[in-house]
Order: structure tokens, then sequence, then C-alpha cells
């Protein structure tokens, strides 16, 4: 049996475990509330870290959409741009050819104005080069159509004077035979048997129509005359007035006269000249503008 010290003693040990036991109970809460507090930290620290790893990866994926979106946008507005150049250029090098080809025999209205048209669409949206080029296309295309225009002119004013011509010609054949003397009209005549006869008018009325004729035969002569004289000397102004009184006094108006005369002034191969040297101007200057044009597509290129 065990003795009361030994009791004691084991008495003693169980309530010392037991003390220690209760003793390290605070303990093992506190160790273990702080490791949970320090685990909480950790996986709020992880979860804030994750939460920034993911933010920062939204917003570089964001910034390479948005990158890659205004890469698009901005390959997608200079293909736009070219294709739209492409069309601008050529409407503007179709008109070009349009008006070039016209001839002085043509009718009908000038391709001038549609050429100006293309023009401003090529101010609108070509760089500095093409557009200097364009402009200087217009200037020669200005040029040329006034030529043209010139010329045509006077290929009207060529046909009106060879009708007046004939009305002329016409009118000194009729009074050919016609003579005036002592206030007497006399038409001259060959009968049968082959004899110069004269004949005075029977009654006013003929005697009327008679010297109608002969004034106007003589009107006729007489611009004939001045005509033939402005061919031989072109460059004298004086030669010129005298050919307008005498169409003005054959045919009773001014209107029109000046350009009949300038239209017998003026040498057919100077103006047609005139038009093909500016026409190769024209031309010459479409090609510099196409040059450049190309120049400026392949700039513009992806």
């Amino acid at each position: 049996m065990p003795d009361l010290s030994t009791f004691m003693n084991e008495g003693f040990g169980s309530v010392a475990t037991a003390a220690v036991s209760l003793i390290a109970i605070p303990g093992v809460i506190i160790a273990g509330h702080i490791q949970g507090k320090n685990a909480r930290k950790a996986g709020e620290a992880q979860a804030e870290a994750a939460r920034d790893a993911a933010r920062e990866q939204a917003q570089f994926s964001y910034k390479a959409a948005l990158d890659s979106a205004k890469e698009m946008s901005r390959e997608a507005h200079v293909q736009w741009q070219r294709d739209r150049c492409q069309e601008i250029w050529a409407n503007f090098v179709k008109e070009i050819d349009l008006l070039s080809a016209q001839g002085i025999r043509e009718s009908g209205e000038s391709p001038f104005d549609a050429l100006l048209k293309a023009y401003a669409m090529v101010e609108l949206i070509s760089p500095a080069g093409v557009l200097g080029k364009a402009s200087m296309v217009k200037l020669e295309a200005l040029e040329f159509n006034g030529a043209l225009q010139i010329a045509r002119q006077n290929v009207r004013n060529r046909a009106e004077l060879h009708s007046r011509k004939v009305e002329l010609l016409r009118a000194v054949e009729d009074a050919s035979n016609l003579s005036f003397s002592n206030g007497v009209v006399y038409e001259t005549y060959i009968d049968a048997a082959g004899h110069q006869q004269e004949e005075q008018p029977s009654d006013p009325d003929q005697m009327d129509e008679m010297l109608r004729r002969y004034t106007k035969g003589q009107a006729a002569q007489a611009a004939l005359d001045a005509l033939a004289a402005v061919v031989r000397t072109p460059d004298d102004d004086e030669a010129a007035s005298r050919a307008r009184t005498a169409l003005c006094d054959f045919l009773g108006t001014a209107w029109g006269v000046a350009a009949l005369v300038e239209a017998e002034r003026a040498e057919r191969h100077t103006y047609v000249t005139q038009l093909s040297a500016s026409r190769d101007r024209l031309v010459d200057a479409r090609k510099a503008f196409v040059d450049e044009a190309r120049k400026g597509l392949d700039a513009q290129s992806p």
C-alpha cells in the first residue's frame, strides 16, 4: 500500500501536471489565434496580390486590345484614304484625257468644266506634291481649252466667211451684165446672131430692180477686193478696216463682220499649230501628275 508521501507526491504531480496543462491552454489559444491571424493576413495578402495581378493583367489586356484596335483602325483609315485618293486621282486623269482628246471639228459642251470639278476633289485630299502637279495640269488645261475654243470659233467663222463669199460672188455674177451711165442702168446681152446688145429698163420697177442688182454687185465686188487685200497683207490694220466697211456696206449690218475679217486674216495653220502645242503641254503635265500620284499611293501603302 502506498504510503502518504507517495500519495502526496503522486497527487502533487497530478495537480502540477493539471496546473501546467491549464496554464498551457491559453498559450495554445493565443498561439492559435496568432497563427490564424497571420494565416488570414497571408491569405488576404495573397488574395490582394492575386487581385492586383488580375487587375494588372486586365489592364494590360485592355491596353493591348485598345492598341490593336487603334492599329487596325489606323490601317483601315490609311487603306480607305489610299483607295479614295486612287479613285479621285484616276477620275482627274480621266477628265484630262477627255479634254485633251477634243478636236476642232467636235461640237457640244467642253469637258473643261468637269475637269475643274475633278480638280476640286483633288484639292481636298491630295498631299502638297500631288496637288502641285495637279495645279499645273489645271493651268495647262485652261490654256488648252482657250486655244480649243479659239480654233473652233475660227472654224465657224471661216465657214460663215465661206458662205458670205459665195453670196458675194453670186451678187457679182448677177450684176455682171449690168452697167450704169448717165443715171441709167443698162443690161448687156448677146443676141441670137452673136452680137452684143444693150437694153434699158422698160419701166420704173424694172429700173429699180436693175439698179438694185447693179448696186449690190458693186458692193460685193468691193468687199471681195477688200478681203483679198487682207489675205495679201494680214498685218495691215487699215486693210482690215476697209474690209469691215465693205462687208458692212454689202450686208447692211455690222454684226459679225469683224469676226469674218479676222477669220480671213488668220492663217489656219497658226491656230492649229497653237492648239497642237497646247495639247502637248497638257499631256506632259498629265504625265507629271500621274508619276507624282503613283509616288503618293506608294507612300500610303500599309
